[in-house]
């Protein structure tokens, strides 16, 4: 068996895990837990770093290739396959193409092996790329698509309403009018007021916004990726994390090794 072949299939298994981790947390979301950031933080950094270990393993165009293309079709896979996956899905896997002609050159140039030298330069381009795929896979989210279609405002955002309605007007209250407000029947008709001005609100919003409610998804989109991007720094520290922690577990399993060899330069000197 080609120990090539072991590359491609951890890709595959870590996009795999990868990607059921961004539909989960997509589709409900639950931005308060910290185990919720974990779970994304520690996916990610499993998937970039298998792809980017195994784009500085591949000793041949074809073999990264493959590996380029394994998380790619998985994201088909996942989402509608038309013409805006098609086309950007082919601009990712060009760019990250373009990532192992860079990880190749740095190999060539280093005469020590070094995960953080070898893939440093061109991840952010990387790491774009896996972005742009997620950001696809948000926008073609049901709940996404839905915005165009009716705005609503969160049950959260009707009960803060409610509770700093109540704050406000404890303070501006007498201590006879401050008892009542606290009873449980002037709370209920306080909510009811509350639902009942948020229907309207949403009516009207409805109105104005009809035209343009088309474009939610997609504004929505180029915020979502904009936040990710924000945290480039950290998908680019998990992606050598981990691409560092796969190098130590093949070396200790014996299926990579570091050989010495010689390498010759070219000298310019003034001729005499």
């Amino acid at each position: 068996m080609n120990k090539r072949v072991i590359l491609p299939i951890i890709v595959l298994v870590t996009s795999l895990i990868f990607w059921g981790v961004v539909q989960r947390s997509i589709q409900s979301p639950n931005l308060k837990e910290v185990i919720f950031w974990v779970k994304v933080a520690l996916s990610f950094g499993l998937f970039s770093g298998s792809l980017a270990f195994g784009l500085l393993l591949s000793n041949s165009k074809y073999w990264a290739a493959l590996n380029i293309f394994i998380p790619i079709l998985v994201f088909w896979f996942l989402t509608n396959l038309g013409l805006i996956t098609l086309v950007l899905g082919l601009l990712v896997f060009l760019i990250q193409f373009s990532y192992y002609t860079t990880i190749k050159s740095e190999q060539e140039q280093r005469l020590k092996v070094s995960i953080k030298k070898f893939l440093e330069k061109g991840i952010y381009g990387f790491i774009a790329g896996i972005i742009i795929l997620v950001t696809l896979f948000y926008y073609f989210t049901p709940s996404v698509q839905e915005k165009s279609r009716q705005i609503t405002i969160p049950k959260s955002l009707e009960t803060f309403v409610q509770e700093f309605t109540t704050q406000t007007l404890l303070r501006n209250a007498s201590p006879e009018v401050r008892a009542q407000i606290q009873t449980p029947e002037f709370q209920t008709q306080l909510g009811q007021e509350v639902q009942r001005t948020t229907k309207e609100l949403l009516r009207q919003l409805d109105s104005w916004a009809g035209p343009y409610k088309k474009f939610f998804p997609l504004v929505l989109s180029i915020g979502f990726y904009l936040t990710l991007t924000a945290f480039t720094f950290l998908w680019n520290w998990l992606t050598l994390l981990f691409a560092s922690l796969f190098l130590f577990i093949f070396k200790q399993l014996g299926l990579v090794k570091i050989n010495s060899v010689q390498k010759e330069a070219e000298e310019l000197e003034l001729v005499n």
